[in-house]
């Protein structure tokens, strides 16, 4: 699925319509496409990471309004798709976004911009900065989303906090905690758990910036796991 979505994605980019520069290199055995697009009215530069025919992760760099930007990095690894986005003002942190989803849950972007949107992810959850530590602190949380349905269960937000709980969409089964951390088991076929902080503390997040900002993150999630424990 994820390859089909980059075909048609790398087809739409190189249309002569588009203001679009691609590059080529290779990098510590890895492949790497370098696609710049240019609209003028947003910016969006994206590298992309092959191994052999096979895409490891994708790393993408955009402008917003105001000085803000934002620095993303999906890491493709066996059942689930694991991201990360920083968002930033020159070098402070603002907030950082930490989403999970499935490889056949990944759809067509409906604004052909971007290689592709979740159609469904089984948590998302948004840090944000206390300007007093610089600390990131867990604001908002949902899990099972359904972009077609609009579907999601918000477990922590603006006057809701869910402690603890289960819930079963589809034929997929959450079991979660908040407590120190957020605890979360996922149950299809097997069982995977996984712990987010509630808290990222300052030096943690401008490690997980240094690494997204230069090629360090050639090295995988592994990193981003250390810096988010």
């Amino acid at each position: 699925m994820i390859k089909n979505l980059l075909d048609d994605y790398f087809d739409r980019a190189g249309q002569p319509l588009r203001n679009t520069e691609f590059k080529y290199k290779n990098k510590n055995n890895f492949n790497i496409t370098h696609v710049v697009e240019d609209d003028e009215f947003r910016i969006l530069n994206h590298r992309f990471l092959f191994s052999k025919d096979s895409i490891k992760s994708i790393w993408r760099h955009q402008d917003w309004m105001m000085g803000d930007r934002s620095i993303d990095f999906t890491f493709f690894y066996e059942k689930y798709v694991k991201s990360i986005s920083v968002r930033y003002f020159e070098d402070t942190v603002l907030g950082i976004k930490i989403s999970l989803t499935r490889h056949d849950w990944l759809i067509s972007d409906p604004d052909f911009r971007l290689p592709y949107i979740y159609g469904k992810s089984d948590i998302e959850l948004w840090y944000y900065l206390d300007k007093e530590t610089l600390n990131l602190h867990l604001s908002k949380c949902r899990l099972a989303y359904d972009y077609k349905s609009k579907h999601s269960v918000t477990l922590l937000d603006h006057g809701v906090k869910k402690n603890k709980g289960a819930y079963l969409y589809g034929n997929t089964e959450y079991r979660y905690s908040i407590d120190r951390d957020l605890n979360l088991y996922i149950s299809d076929h097997n069982i995977d758990k996984f712990t987010f902080p509630i808290v990222i503390k300052s030096n943690n997040s401008k490690r997980i910036f240094t690494y997204l900002r230069s090629y360090r993150w050639l090295d995988g999630w592994k990193k981003i796991k250390e810096y988010l424990s």
